[in-house]
């Protein structure tokens, strides 16, 4: 199970370790900081709002930067809209705890980004 050479992909071939973190264009060749191309300004919005304490405990620095209210709006609408994400929120808004539930089963393949897999009939989705 631990040796490498016997991993499969989720299509039944070699599992290619060299392609696991590859991207293309301006992302390449940058993997350190790679999330400042990728987030939104919402979703730095959303993690530096919730997570600001946690943040500096551990020695992140905050971005600093300053949010219009459309981006706030923006940030919150995404959260309320949202099935999975809005019970969360709440109970962080009421009590300030987390919680340690996953959002998404990583070993279901429902969860699974269809356009990677190949053979999805064999996976009953």
């Amino acid at each position: 199970m631990l040796d490498k050479k016997n991993f499969k992909d989720v299509n039944g071939k070699k599992w290619n370790d060299s392609k696991t973190f590859s991207f293309k264009g301006k992302l390449r060749n940058k993997t350190l900081n790679r999330w400042k191309i990728l987030i939104s300004v919402e979703d730095l919005y959303l993690c530096e709002l919730i997570a600001k304490k946690q943040m500096i405990r551990m020695g992140y620095k905050l971005s600093k930067k300053k949010f219009n209210n459309i981006t706030k709006q923006k940030a919150l609408k995404k959260i309320s809209e949202s099935k999975l994400l809005k019970p969360f929120y709440d109970k962080w808004l009421k009590t300030g705890d987390g919680t340690a539930n996953y959002p998404l089963d990583p070993t279901n393949p429902k969860n699974w980004d269809k356009k990677f897999i190949k053979n999805i009939s064999k996976f009953n989705l």
